[in-house]
């Protein structure tokens, strides 16, 4: 997949995460500087956790499975 597709794709997710289970987007709207603070942190700690995820996790989760 291309990298451009697969973050954007990550940062939708997260979007879409955000405003379902929090107030942050309605936050940003009101353009308080704590609170786009605190959405970049959260966006940064769930971008790293992706790539934690797809670069480690993902291969050994869905590798290929031992023949016998």
């Amino acid at each position: 997949m291309n990298i451009l597709k697969k973050y954007g794709l990550f940062t939708f997710i997260y979007i879409l995460l955000t405003w379902a289970f929090s107030n942050d987007l309605n936050c940003l709207l009101d353009v308080d500087t704590i609170c786009l603070t605190n959405f970049l942190g959260k966006y940064f700690v769930f971008i790293v956790l992706m790539i934690v995820y797809d670069r480690w996790i993902k291969g050994g989760l869905f590798g290929k499975k031992n023949k016998k």
